[in-house]
């Protein structure tokens, strides 16, 4: 029973702890500027589903060789992924205010853009979660298994979110509109704060390191 509670644990911890990870502000923002003209909730979870790919691969593979093979990573992986997050969330915001202000229609997303947005979320989270990982379980295996859970539980609670970010569109016209530039303004405001908190940082502390 114990060694059965054993393996259980980090199953649980990983999906609950994912799908609360789907929920940072950042994630919401990018991928609700990806996804803010889209009217069909099928196609606003496909969004969301190809941004848990790409934030699984990268979380996977770097995380995972943390774990498994007991890699040091470079204490300059986490800020340099960091900024480029922060950089993301300001492109996608001018972007979706540029496309509401210039063109009135646009082609469906594709899977490409949630993608990437989504493995550059995965990168900059995969190092503090590998330690995470080592610290809660007592085993390589069982590490791996939490952070495998972990990235089914983002994946699962981002296609529910873009599922959900649909519905304000339905509206469309200028109600769409509007939330459309919402969106993109939150998201350069977040961009832009995220950029100044880590330039702060590393200026309290003299570099990134």
């Amino acid at each position: 029973m114990s060694l059965g509670m054993t393996a259980l644990a980090p199953f649980l911890l990983g999906l609950a702890l994912g799908l609360r990870h789907a929920c940072d502000a950042d994630h919401v923002v990018a991928v609700a500027t990806i996804v803010a003209r889209e009217r069909n909730p099928l196609r606003s979870g496909f969004v969301g589903a190809c941004w848990g790919l790409g934030h699984s691969a990268t979380l996977l593979l770097v995380g995972g060789a943390v774990v498994a093979l007991r890699w040091r990573l470079s204490p300059l992986l986490a800020p340099a992924a960091e900024l480029l997050v922060a950089l993301l969330l300001v492109w996608l915001g001018a972007t979706g205010w540029r496309g509401v202000s210039s063109r009135p229609a646009r082609p469906r997303v594709g899977s490409a853009r949630p993608f990437w947005v989504g493995a550059a979320h995965g990168l900059a989270g995969s190092g503090g979660l590998a330690l995470l990982a080592l610290a809660a379980t007592p085993s390589a295996l069982l590490g791996l298994v939490y952070l495998g859970c972990f990235a089914l539980g983002a994946t699962v609670g981002m296609v529910a979110l873009t599922s959900v970010m649909s519905w304000p569109m339905r509206a469309g016209g200028p109600v769409g509109h509007r939330v459309v530039r919402a969106v993109s303004a939150l998201s350069v405001a977040l961009g832009f704060g995220c950029a100044a908190a880590l330039v702060r940082a590393w200026t309290t502390r003299g570099g990134p390191l």
